[in-house]
């Protein structure tokens, strides 16, 4: 993924400032990322156990104010991947000002920046994502007004455009690795020799071969359902979920 310029977050945030973003913004920060020149991460999820967002963004604690022709940010996030090493950020925060629900406001920002500062990199089993995931404290950011992303008090809406895309995207990363590891496992049961046969002649083996087969086959159909169905404009929230859930 990081090789084909796939990889979680970068590609979601991609597709977001694809959809969503000015022309300015995609010429500043898009396009550094599509080169593959800088990394990004996107800063929506909160410490739940500080009473924060976790992933449910309308519970969200990090605030947005307006002061003059910028925005002020505040708050704390966590498991923020990609965090540490990347160039580009999507901070979400939200924003009393600008919609009477507290609707909340997205904003990109030039990473490393001194109001943004990585209090944790934790240690996980997880190491194909590079810049880990942080927990991350942003304390007086000021971003100028025109690099919010779209309109304030959007920032619900445009979380559900990259959702839905984001999570198809993790499904196709494990179907490649998944038929990559059946093609190995097949090359090696087919040479490999233990009590005078090869193991695709021992029945469990060629039994758990055939199970991954149908596994892929499926996870691969569920793919292309979810992808039909946002190939029509829909966001397809539900169909994305089961994808998720089915292939991983």
């Amino acid at each position: 993924p990081l090789a084909c310029n796939t990889a979680a977050p970068d590609e979601g945030n991609m597709y977001l400032l694809g959809h969503i973003g000015s022309a300015e913004i995609k010429d500043r920060f898009l396009k550094q990322l599509i080169s593959g020149e800088a990394r990004s991460a996107f800063f929506m999820t909160e410490p739940a156990e500080e009473g924060g967002a976790g992933s449910d963004p309308s519970m969200m604690q990090t605030t947005c104010r307006k002061d003059g022709n910028h925005w002020v940010i505040n708050g704390r996030k966590a498991f923020i991947t990609g965090a540490d090493g990347a160039k580009v950020g999507i901070v979400m925060a939200a924003s009393e000002e600008e919609d009477s629900r507290g609707g909340a406001c997205m904003f990109l920002v030039d990473l490393p920046d001194p109001a943004i500062r990585i209090v944790d990199v934790p240690n996980t089993i997880d190491t194909s994502m590079p810049g880990s995931h942080a927990t991350v404290e942003i304390e007086n950011l000021r971003v100028p007004a025109d690099q919010l992303l779209g309109q304030p008090g959007e920032g619900f809406k445009y979380a559900q455009v990259r959702l839905s895309p984001a999570r198809l995207s993790h499904c196709m990363r494990w179907l490649g690795a998944c038929i990559r590891a059946q093609e190995i496992a097949t090359d090696y049961a087919c040479r490999r020799e233990a009590f005078k046969k090869t193991l695709i002649d021992h029945e469990g083996v060629g039994f758990m071969l055939a199970q991954n087969r149908i596994d892929i086959k499926q996870a691969e159909l569920m793919i292309y359902w979810c992808a039909s169905v946002l190939d029509t404009g829909d966001l397809g929230s539900t169909e994305s979920s089961m994808a998720k859930v089915a292939v991983s």
